[in-house]
């Protein structure tokens, strides 16, 4: 029942475009320390308007640990955690390095249908805003057919999400996603962002790949040349 309480509170907050823990978290206006009072993470909760009184109240009773009056972050994140874990519905975010091969490959899709990333996005914008809401945005990149998974959408979402809300974004990036919405034209420099530091990461992959077999193969060399010469010749 907690668990169902939190994952709904948690959607709500997704809406609001807080995927992450710690935007979440920040949404209850936490202390200094990373605390929250009680009363004021009751009645922020209550607020939603999405859960009765009484599960608003049983709900923050099972974060707070120590009867100390107040939630940590930490037992706020690890209940999270644990709803995560049970969720088919909410994904964790993409590692920066998942994030730009799989921008990489929606730019390889458009290119390869003789689009620009431009053309294809203002074809999703039907209202002509610059911005899609998250079901909008998921049914584009499932209509790319990259071959990503339901779970690897979702995840992109959560991924541009979590990078305009804080701590876990990538600060020379820039946010793409506004009250919940996605900034078409923010995600195309993305797109352009991450497949360009797809393709610089595995031109260094094979080039080190290259270098270190070339510097085995010196390094064989050299040990064969001096085997060659006196005195060790006469040991082979």
């Amino acid at each position: 029942e907690v668990l169902r309480s939190l994952g709904i509170v948690l959607r709500s907050l997704r809406d609001r475009g807080l995927t992450s823990a710690s935007a979440a978290f920040r949404y209850f206006e936490p202390d200094q320390d990373l605390y929250v009072d009680r009363g004021r993470m009751t009645a922020m909760v209550s607020r939603l308007e999405v859960l009765r009184p009484d599960q608003a109240r049983l709900l923050v009773e099972s974060l707070e640990r120590g009867g100390t009056g107040r939630v940590a972050f930490s037992d706020f994140r690890a209940a999270v955690v644990a709803f995560l874990a049970s969720s088919r519905e909410f994904h964790s975010a993409l590692s920066s390095e998942e994030l730009d091969a799989i921008m990489y490959r929606i730019q390889a899709r458009i290119h390869a249908q003789g689009h620009t990333i431009q053309e294809v996005f203002q074809a999703w914008d039907l209202d002509g805003s610059g911005m899609l809401d998250c079901t909008g945005f998921m049914a584009g990149l499932r209509a790319l057919q990259v071959g990503l998974s339901g779970k690897e959408v979702a995840q992109v979402f959560n991924s541009l999400s979590a990078a305009c809300s804080g701590s876990e974004g990538e600060p020379n990036r820039p946010p793409a996603v506004r009250n919940g919405r996605v900034v078409l034209s923010a995600f195309a420099s993305l797109v352009e962002q991450g497949a360009s530091a797809n393709l610089l990461k595995g031109w260094a992959s094979c080039a080190f790949s290259r270098l270190r077999e070339q510097l085995e193969s010196r390094s064989v060399e050299a040990v064969a040349r001096r085997y060659a010469q006196p005195p060790l010749r006469r040991y082979l």
